[in-house]
């Protein structure tokens, strides 16, 4: 039986809340997940794996910051730079 997850929450890029809208989810589906919140330590037991992708952290925060720039303005690099906090 398939149960239903949330598939995102706040959406980063429209910052639309879509918690409501639920997708199928089966006993042997394998989630794939994209950011640093994966690696906070609150949440470490629900992971069998994790991979880490060593970026230099100045690099991250440029791509971070320049991609966000649309929604973000000029917050954009401090929002980066604070989450340089959560690295693992």
């Amino acid at each position: 039986m398939a149960r239903r997850r949330v598939v995102c929450s706040i959406d980063p890029l429209t910052q639309l809340d879509h918690s409501a809208a639920k997708a199928p989810l089966a006993a042997d589906s394998v989630l794939i997940l994209d950011g640093v919140f994966a690696f906070r330590p609150e949440i470490d037991k629900y992971w069998d794996f994790r991979i880490w992708l060593d970026v230099d952290a100045e690099l991250s925060v440029r791509r971070g910051a320049a991609r966000d720039q649309d929604w973000a303005g000029s917050e954009a690099e401090s929002i980066h730079r604070n989450l340089e906090a959560h690295l693992p």
